[in-house]
Formats: C-alpha cells, sequence, structure tokens
C-alpha cells in the first residue's frame, strides 16, 4: 500500500502553500510534511498533485461524513482504506480504468501486492501510463516539448505538470476533437486569401472585397489550440463571402443550409461523433 509519506510531495506542498513555505524557512516547521501532518490535512490541503482533498470527499459522501464529524481525514481515509478499496484520488486517475488497461497492474493489485494508485506514482506515471481517459501522456508530452524534458530530467510526470501548471496554461491534456468542421459564410479574409493564392487572387493589396486585413480567423487560432490541422483550401470566403478558393469571382457561396445538406449527401447521413462541427453565420 502507498504510505502517507510515498503519496506526499514536498516541492509541490510548498509551492502551493506559500504560508507553509515561509513558516518552514522561519524554522517553524522542519519540513512541509511536519505541517501537513499536524494541521495540513486536517486543513484539507493537497499532500501532492495525485490527491485532491476535495475530489475525494465529493465523490465519497460517506467518507465526507466521518471527515465531518471528525473522526478522520480525507488523506488518512484514502491512506488506510480507500485505496484498497479503489477509490479514485482526483480526477485524473481512474482505477478501473487503469487496471483495464495495464494487465499486468491488474494481475498484481489482484494479488494484493499493491494497489493500483501505487503503481502509478511508482511506477506507472514514469512509464507513461496513461491514468483515465481524460489524459494521454504521450499526447501532452508530444505538444509540450518543454514539459517533455523536464520529464526525462525526472522533475516532474506529464501528469503532475498538466494538474500543477498545464490545465492553467490552456494546454490541452489529450486529442479532445478528431477534426473539426465549420459550415459558415466566411472563413477568412482577403489577406489570406491571398496567401494562399499565392498573391493571386485578389490580384494585389489593397484587397478590393471586404476586410484588409492580414490577420488570422477564429477558425485559424481555435483549430492549433485543440491540436488541430487547419485546411485552408476549404470554404475560404473573399470579404463579403462572395467568393471562396474554387469559386472565385462566381456569384455567392451557398447558403448555410446547402453546406450542411451537401455535407450530409458526401458523408452518406453519418457523423464523426469525435468531431467538432461549428455553425457560424457573418463571421467576418
Amino acid at each position: 500500500m502507498l504510505s502517507d509519506r510515498e503519496l506526499f510531495n514536498e516541492n509541490f506542498y510548498l509551492a502551493a502553500n506559500q504560508d507553509v513555505a515561509a513558516a518552514v524557512s522561519k524554522g517553524e516547521f522542519a519540513s512541509g510534511f511536519d505541517h501537513f501532518s499536524q494541521f495540513g490535512e486536517f486543513e484539507r490541503r493537497n499532500p501532492s498533485a495525485f490527491f485532491d482533498s476535495a475530489y475525494y470527499l465529493q465523490q465519497n459522501l460517506d467518507v465526507a461524513t466521518e471527515v465531518n464529524a471528525g473522526k478522520t481525514t480525507a488523506f488518512e481515509h484514502f491512506i488506510v482504506f480507500g485505496q484498497s478499496e479503489r477509490r479514485n484520488p482526483n480526477l485524473l486517475f481512474d482505477t478501473g480504468f487503469y487496471l483495464r488497461n495495464n494487465s499486468d497492474v491488474a494481475v498484481a493489485v489482484g494479488a494484493d501486492l499493491l494497489t493500483g494508485i501505487e503503481h502509478f506514482v511508482k511506477f506507472g506515471a514514469d512509464e507513461l501510463r496513461n491514468p483515465s481517459r481524460f489524459f494521454d501522456t504521450n499526447f501532452y508530452l508530444n505538444r509540450n516539448p518543454d514539459v517533455a524534458r523536464a520529464t526525462q530530467k525526472d522533475e516532474i510526470t506529464g501528469v503532475e505538470h498538466y494538474i500543477e501548471f498545464g490545465q492553467f496554461e490552456g494546454r490541452i491534456p489529450r486529442q479532445l476533437f478528431s477534426q473539426m468542421f465549420v459550415f459558415g459564410d466566411s472563413l477568412s479574409d482577403d489577406g489570406n486569401l491571398f496567401a494562399l493564392t499565392g498573391g493571386a487572387v485578389p490580384p494585389s493589396p489593397p484587397y478590393f472585397n471586404g476586410r484588409f486585413s492580414n490577420g488570422l480567423v477564429w477558425v485559424e487560432d481555435l483549430a492549433p489550440t485543440l491540436a488541430l490541422p487547419v485546411n485552408p483550401s476549404t470554404n475560404f470566403a473573399v470579404g463579403g463571402a462572395t467568393s471562396g478558393t474554387l469559386n472565385t469571382g462566381s456569384s455567392l457561396l451557398p447558403g448555410l443550409q446547402q453546406q450542411i445538406d451537401n455535407f450530409v449527401v458526401a458523408n452518406r447521413a453519418s457523423a464523426d461523433p469525435n468531431g467538432l462541427y461549428v455553425v457560424w453565420a457573418g463571421a467576418k
């Protein structure tokens, strides 16, 4: 079983609790763990990125009742009982998922050699195993080379980085969508179309249709954020939605309903359940 010290991370605790860090620096406590053992766990402070006291109590009302009665703490319950009962310590670690996707770990847990979270903390995180369907370790490290370098130096694990920093920095934990479908009357402006066509359309600045801008439009900003590729050859409109790369200079682009109808026909009335579908009118 994972011990209290093994689930405690000194650096995490001091960084998350500046008051404790100041007290430790003054010699009022021997360490962050010293404070946590005396006060922190009773104040429902988190000992590491791997345990979220608030989440644990929200998901386990029986434990919350015991804690509110002063009989135990969330952390103590998890160490003594919860981990062996396969309760989840935080939102990103799913014991059931972990055991289903790691048969070797499931065998060891079944033989009572260790617990799921114990394996992940001691081995799994460093072995780049995924803690749940909500976090893809390889995706996160491939997308964030700075984090990958830190993990190679044993400074932090991918999931720890996401919990402590990544989620607040706008980094995504996994591939959220397989692809993006956008239906609308304008996905780009003249400047982008000019770049796409190598200066052929519009023929030269100042651009004669719509906005006179070279900036990215919302699709081109959103797609990279979601780790999705952008294909600028589809449905680009010269300002005013009067033309596109395939019908430059012709009549108005198809309306929203026609675009959707064409998509349904092309895809035989089926849709990618993992796709992101956006309907945007007047996207100038």
